[in-house]
């Protein structure tokens, strides 16, 4: 990681690693680390990632890779647990794509909306910074 990187860019997007276990976020929560050194001036640039899921109408339902680990059939627990991990990464915003599920994508937006955004309420951020256009 170069420090241009860090300075040129307004955030970083990458793909989470394996998210069925812990070492998945641990090898996110290191490039987001690194990524962090490169911005100069202690500046702030929010990082995001995504992940596409299958909300299992069970809660308890364990995190299970599928499709070579693509895709991850949980339980909003499960979901729970890594939304967490990637707060505790240095994740600010995470997609999660709705595309491979079994369930309808209206009912598993309304088990999200109802079970788990409230969990992660919206944190004041750091104010922008100014841009040299």
């Amino acid at each position: 990681m170069n420090a241009c990187t860090g300075g040129h860019s307004s955030f970083w997007l990458t793909y989470p690693h394996a998210t069925h276990d812990r070492h998945g976020p641990l090898r996110l929560a290191a490039k987001v680390h690194a990524w962090r050194e490169a911005i100069p001036g202690d500046g702030f640039r929010p990082h995001m990632t995504n992940e596409w899921i299958d909300l299992d109408d069970d809660p308890h339902f364990p995190q299970t890779p599928l499709q070579g680990g693509y895709v991850l059939r949980t339980g909003r627990h499960g979901l729970v647990e890594l939304l967490e991990e990637w707060r505790e990464a240095g994740v600010n915003h995470a997609a999660l794509g709705l595309q491979m599920a079994r369930r309808p994508a209206q009912e598993i937006i309304q088990e999200l909306a109802e079970e788990v955004l409230p969990l992660f309420p919206t944190l004041p951020g750091p104010q922008p910074h100014s841009q040299s256009w």
